[in-house]
């Protein structure tokens, strides 16, 4: 406890009083930190807090290796959702909320993830330094590649918009700049880093190629553009939380093919899947139980659809 003739009741505070306050200043100011972000998180549920109007926050500076037009085609999406109860198929489950970002693309669409807006029952997209927000709707959703389309009917959310242009598939220390709407505010935020690996990574029930980077991607930033110099070179995906700078970006060949099959089929019938599952043969044991010879190579086929593409071409062992 800190004796109350210790502390000043007039408005100076010298450093030398602080110092006198110790430990027990120092541990109400964190208490009083923790409290703060606890009442200021949005867990998603029960009924949408009242809050007052605030005035819309001016633009920040611009990046120096983005244009202000490629910052201004990232915005921001406000989702309910209602996801289905599997338990009890006659009703949903409990509203949450969540908030992510899109961008720009294409011919009045936006481009975002699937996750964003899955089992979305009210979409809101707000412009960056613009306070009102439109309706969208969802055109066409891929969740075996995590990618989306919007539309806004609302012409006036288009005004002055310029769509994105994809980028080639980058190099390994090609440096990137992500642009979103994570957690921590309400502006744009924008991160960067560079190009560490370009590998196949597992998105839903298939392998897809992946790109991963340093840049910081937090929640939130899932839907937003991944720049090199004013060209999207991909979409921010998801970060791995049991390890530092590690984050994923969907590449242009994914979108690519994502968008080619819902021109032509008016929908996403999703990505092929051989059909079969397989493991390695590198256990002795294993090999000496197939007889394979030391100077063979291959893998054990283990399952198989039996009416897949390959069911009459493999077989089980």
């Amino acid at each position: 406890p800190v004796p109350r003739s210790s502390v000043p009741t007039g408005g100076r505070f010298s450093v030398r009083t602080a110092v006198h306050l110790g430990v027990s200043f120092v541990s109400m100011s964190v208490v009083a930190a923790s409290s703060e972000l606890e009442e200021s998180e949005d867990l998603g549920t029960g009924e949408p807090p009242v809050l007052a109007s605030a005035p819309v926050p001016p633009l920040q500076p611009l990046a120096r290796d983005l244009p202000r037009e490629s910052l201004q085609s990232v915005v921001k999406l406000f989702v309910t959702k209602a996801p289905p109860n599997f338990a009890r198929p006659w009703q949903m489950m409990k509203q949450t909320r969540s908030t992510s970002s899109a961008f720009a693309f294409g011919e009045r669409t936006l481009l975002t993830n699937a996750h964003c807006v899955s089992d979305a029952t009210d979409i809101r997209v707000r412009r960056r330094g613009v306070s009102k927000k439109f309706a969208a709707r969802v055109l066409v959703i891929g969740k075996d590649c995590d990618l989306a389309v919007l539309a806004v009917d609302d012409e006036t959310f288009w005004d002055g918009l310029m769509p994105l242009e994809l980028a080639d598939l980058p190099h390994l220390q090609d440096t990137v700049v992500v642009a979103g709407y994570p957690t921590g505010g309400d502006n744009i935020s924008v991160t960067k880093g560079v190009v560490s690996r370009v590998d196949l990574r597992p998105c839903g029930p298939v392998e897809l190629l992946t790109i991963q980077i340093d840049a910081a991607i937090n929640p939130g930033n899932s839907g937003g553009p991944a720049f090199i110099n004013d060209k999207v070179v991909g979409i921010a995906r998801a970060h791995l939380a049991t390890a530092q700078n590690i984050g994923y970006i969907i590449p242009r060949q994914i979108i690519d093919h994502f968008l080619d099959t819902f021109a032509r089929h008016g929908h996403h019938p999703g990505f092929c899947n051989l059909g079969f599952s397989y493991q390695n043969m590198e256990n002795h044991h294993l090999r000496a139980r197939y007889k394979v010879p030391d100077d063979a190579t291959g893998v054990l086929v283990h399952r198989l659809a039996e009416h897949g593409p390959l069911g009459k071409v493999l077989q089980l062992g």
